[in-house]
């Protein structure tokens, strides 16, 4: 019998990782130095990356992660995942001066919220609290969300290569990673790729989501109609992808789509 233990230890080895530079992050918090806990928290968030990945191999070889055929354990990974993720982010999102990227993670946690309701059952009473504390936080930036709405549509769009700034970058380029695992339910962010054929390959980088691209850029984006429906496209293709995510028949259907356009 195959040994897979070391995937365990891997996945341990990582979550220490990011344990240990969120520990720094709150450290320089208390020094009232925000510069290094953000460079701590972008840096525990790129390392979170890596362990939902390892995370993801260790468990997937004892159990399918798949909320339809798994439910209770399923929805308790991907609880865990989210809560891990809204903590880093909540962290990030504290540390950062400029309005829009503040309003951009702030949407992200609002995206992190409406996933969280739907596995509420499985909660127990500590990520109850945390879940009444996420609603309560999200609610009251509503406002500087919608404020900022055309912005934050903006940075979605930006490619990764685009932006200024290299933080911001990192956080999303981390965050397309976790979208990217089998332990994270719903789709963060894409790094110029095709929500919905990411969610489908459970990864930003498969060969086949070139062709979408190329269909993008050189049929779509070329003519104003394409232009516009390009534009739509990226307004309800992330509650799409996150449905697409967990529905494997769904995601073998782009699939076949994906290599009828290529």
């Amino acid at each position: 019998m195959t040994d897979f233990s070391y995937l365990d230890r891997l996945a341990e080895q990582s979550k220490d990782e990011v344990d240990r530079l969120l520990e720094r992050a709150q450290y320089y918090i208390k020094q009232e130095d925000t510069s290094q806990a953000l460079t701590n928290f972008v840096d525990a968030l790129n390392a979170y990356a890596k362990f939902a990945k390892h995370y993801t191999d260790a468990i997937t070889i004892k159990m399918p992660i798949d909320i339809n055929v798994n439910p209770i354990n399923s929805a308790k990974i991907y609880s865990r995942t989210l809560f891990d993720v809204c903590d880093i982010l909540a962290g990030i999102r504290l540390c950062y001066a400029d309005s829009v990227t503040q309003a951009f993670l702030e949407n992200k946690l609002q995206v992190i919220l409406e996933a969280l309701a739907e596995y509420k059952s499985v909660f127990d009473v500590q990520q109850l609290k945390m879940y009444d504390d996420l609603k309560k936080g999200v609610n009251k930036k509503k406002e500087h969300i919608e404020r900022n709405r055309e912005a934050i549509e903006k940075l979605k769009k930006t490619s990764i290569k685009e932006l200024e700034d290299q933080r911001l970058a990192k956080i999303r380029s981390a965050l397309d990673k976790i979208s990217s695992t089998e332990v994270c339910p719903v789709t963060l962010d894409s790094t110029g790729a095709c929500f919905i054929a990411t969610a489908a390959y459970s990864t930003s980088t498969h060969p086949d989501i070139e062709t979408f691209r190329n269909f993008r850029d050189k049929k779509l984006l070329t003519n104003p109609v394409g232009q516009g429906l390009v534009s739509l496209y990226y307004k309800i293709s992330p509650s799409i992808a996150n449905y697409v995510k967990r529905q494997p028949v769904i995601k073998s259907f782009f699939k076949t789509a994906a290599r009828a356009f290529s």
